[in-house]
């Protein structure tokens, strides 16, 4: 069986491949060792999901772990609302428009419902800062070959390769990450 690959490592390799790298090294320390005040700020954002605060309406899937067998890849979604056509949101606490990490992170998680059986019909990214959401469409044959086609590079690499398969994304000069970068 290939390796197993989490949602946001996807995201988190096609953003910068080092900062996925130094992010599994760092894992065994205590987070105030490594995480800077907006990587904090953004798990803060998530917690209301965690702990089941975010929304108590029956049928609202929240922090699901979902697990797509088919690539090995799984984790936790954030929300999935059925009363708004099946929608499937991954929240960021800051964002001005998807990137493909975003993009690929949301499209894992589609195949993994999918699989589940849960019908997902929409795809967004909300930004919880400005509170806005970026809609995406439901991926197709073409979408899902972009992101196997990343999977399977991420696998082909293994950890300390990935440093030095592709350029980070524009944003990582500013991004929460930038630290963990060198």
């Amino acid at each position: 069986m290939e390796p197993y690959i989490t949602f946001t490592q996807i995201k988190d390799y096609l953003f910068s491949p080092m900062t996925t790298y130094l992010q599994n090294i760092y894992r065994e320390f205590t987070d105030s060792c490594w995480k800077g005040e907006a990587l904090v700020a953004g798990k803060q954002a998530h917690e209301s999901i965690e702990d089941g605060r975010y929304s108590q309406r029956k049928g609202v899937l929240l922090g699901k772990t979902a697990y797509w067998s088919e690539m090995n890849v799984g984790g936790k979604i954030d929300v999935w609302l059925p009363e708004e056509g099946g929608l499937l949101v991954e929240r960021k606490r800051l964002v001005d428009r998807v990137w493909d990490g975003d993009r690929a992170q949301l499209y894992a998680q589609y195949f993994a419902l999918k699989e589940e059986g849960v019908p997902v019909r929409r795809l967004a990214v909300h930004s919880l800062a400005t509170n806005r959401r970026f809609f995406l469409p439901v991926p197709g044959r073409k979408e899902k070959e972009w992101l196997v086609g990343i999977i399977n590079e991420m696998r082909s690499r293994g950890g300390g390769e990935w440093l030095f398969t592709r350029a980070p994304d524009a944003r990582a000069e500013r991004s929460i990450y930038a630290g963990l970068n060198w």
